[in-house]
């Protein structure tokens, strides 16, 4: 078992150890440079059994004027956090709220503390993936190579900064993978069978979406899985994970899922047809036309692998493209049913001088893209040589790569929106994409010599290309991935909570503004005169047994304002619209 998770070989460890070191730095540097953005400050109030927008507090803000920071922070009971769970984050995500709320009570609730968390299941995650992958082609070189994918992947680097769960989910689907592999390949015990049933019930409870990967163990049964006798106890396992989902969605705190979902469907819907030439929220949601699903499908598909990340918006013209093509196919070809000859590499290489001449633009690009359908190329026909467990491994992991990326494009065309293409949808998938991708990776061994190096270089040219992105991360100015292309400032809500600490005196009253100005605010009916939002977020980082006078001004939409016994006022903060609500 120790085997599975260590490397063997010093050389090997040392860049195991290098790998999560180098991890673990680039998740930590500017952690919290940047405020919380809206779901984030979703999970800030359902980790602590709060309902977002109040409807578990209506006593504190809808029937009276004045609160204080200890009656929002009484005493939270079980169906309080399923409430909210179930209100708030249609019904997912409960695990996660249930382990960041023990978190915080040990390290607090600053952003790098909240945010830490996810760093830390982003490591473990790259640690399940090593074993994943030496558990299904025993080899550790695989394993290592997913790990720098993963290292570089910069959705995990978002996902990395994020207090929400996405990073527990990952780690949990690879390790409820990890335990499948062995209940399959190595020995059945009650023990493993226990363990596999509570993480992937956990892992499905954390986000729904994660049943794909149940789905895909399931089909490793259909096609691997021999002794019928067998088919029982994985039967009874994936029927027990299945009923804890059920039961959850019926009687737990996912009964508001389905309605909430499709009153989600319905407001995109209304959202893409009132404004048929240009929505409100830009090419992330248009009609699901073949042109529109294109365009933003294409984006995902490309991002979707560290090594073609970006690609998409950077290469430009048939011509192009018909000819990087044809000289993949080329290459491919010559290697793989040639005859070796001896000046085979120069005539390959001579034959993409001439067709690299006639691009117009993006040579290196160009050529990232032509390694990126080489690999396919060369991965998919050595087929033949692999060894059983190798095509069993590749294969089932294939099946991560189209399933959840069919699925996206299944979904657009269901629902009538393009509102849920996008790659956070599929990232369950990508610590097996990662998987898959190592082991194409290195297949590169059996090139020649010449295209090894060749390879190499334009791949490396690829990880500087990908580290621009995790520049724009760094600087807050990475729409696809951090969601802002103007960078935040450092959480304002927590800012204000601070700075009342420091100038609260008794008899003093914090007034708080009353918002409505978001963007589904002109398809959305308000039901109530006051919009909480800002009290709540701020009264989450305030002591939980202060006594401060608070109250909410429906007429002020901007201001924090601290408001003395003889009426005069100081300004703690304007949050100017939504340019501070993140």
């Amino acid at each position: 078992m120790i085997s599975s998770f260590w490397p063997s070989s010093y050389r090997n460890r040392l860049l195991f150890c290098l790998l999560l070191v180098s991890a673990l730095g680039s998740r930590v540097y500017k952690l919290d440079a940047y405020g919380l953005f809206v779901d984030e400050k979703f999970t800030l109030l359902t980790s602590i059994g709060v309902c977002v927008g109040g409807a578990n507090q209506r006593d504190i803000f809808f029937d009276k004027t004045y609160f204080t920071p200890q009656e929002f922070w009484r005493e939270k009971s079980y169906a309080d956090f399923e409430e909210s769970t179930a209100r708030s984050d249609i019904g997912a995500h409960l695990p996660y709220n249930y382990v960041l709320y023990a978190w915080r009570s040990v390290f607090g609730s600053s952003d790098a503390s909240l945010r830490f968390l996810s760093v830390l299941f982003g490591l473990a995650m790259m640690v399940m993936l090593y074993a994943l992958l030496y558990q299904l082609f025993q080899s550790e070189t695989i394993g290592l190579i997913a790990m720098g994918l993963a290292l570089f992947e910069p959705l995990f680097l978002a996902l990395n900064h994020l207090a929400r769960s996405y990073s527990m989910s990952l780690f949990l689907c690879v390790w409820s993978s990890y335990l499948f592999l062995k209940l399959m390949e190595d020995r059945e015990t009650a023990w493993r069978y226990l363990v596999y049933v509570l993480v992937t019930s956990t892992a499905v409870l954390t986000h729904f979406l994660n049943g794909m990967v149940l789905l895909i163990h399931g089909i490793y049964v259909l096609i691997y899985l021999r002794p019928w006798v067998r088919w029982w106890r994985i039967s009874v396992a994936a029927g027990l994970i299945t009923l804890s989902l059920v039961a959850w969605l019926t009687v737990g705190g996912g009964q508001y899922t389905f309605q909430f979902l499709a009153d989600k469907n319905e407001l995109m819907l209304q959202i893409v047809q009132s404004n048929p030439e240009e929505s409100p929220m830009g090419e992330a949601l248009s009609r699901s036309t073949l042109k529109n699903v294109y365009r933003q499908y294409s984006g995902v598909l490309f991002d979707s692998f560290v090594t073609s990340n970006h690609l998409v918006y950077v290469l430009h013209g048939l011509k192009n493209a018909a000819i990087v093509v044809f000289l993949s196919i080329l290459t491919w070809a010559s290697l793989f049913f040639g005859n070796r000859w001896k000046y085979q590499s120069v005539g390959i290489l001579i034959v993409h001088g001439l067709g690299y001449a006639f691009l117009t633009h993006s040579h290196l690009h160009y050529a990232v893209f032509e390694v990126n359908l080489i690999l396919l190329f060369w991965g998919v026909s050595g087929w033949s040589g692999y060894t059983a467990q190798e095509k069993k491994g590749f294969l089932w992991l294939s099946f991560f790569v189209v399933l959840p990326l069919s699925y996206l494009l299944f979904d657009a065309f269901k629902s009538g929106h393009t509102g849920n293409i996008t790659q956070r949808y599929g990232a369950y998938a990508l610590p097996f994409v990662a998987g898959w991708l190592s082991f194409l990776l290195f297949q590169i061994r059996r090139l020649p010599q010449v295209f090894q190096v060749i390879f190499f270089l334009v791949l490396l040219s690829q990880a500087y290309f990908v580290f621009q992105i995790h520049a724009a991360i760094y600087r807050d100015q990475s729409g696809k991935y951090s969601y802002f292309e103007k960078p935040r400032i450092p959480n304002p809500h927590r800012a204000v909570a601070l700075k009342i600490q420091e100038v609260y005196q008794p008899g003093d009253t914090i007034v708080y503004p009353s918002f409505s100005g978001h963007v589904y605010a002109d398809y959305v009916e308000e039901t109530e005169r006051i919009t909480i939002d800002d009290a709540q977020y701020i009264n989450a980082y305030l002591p939980q047994d202060a006594q401060y006078w608070q109250r909410i001004d429906p007429k002020e939409p901007h201001r924090v304002i601290l408001r003395k016994p003889d009426g005069t006022e100081r300004i703690l903060f304007d949050f100017q619209g939504r340019k501070y609500r993140y």
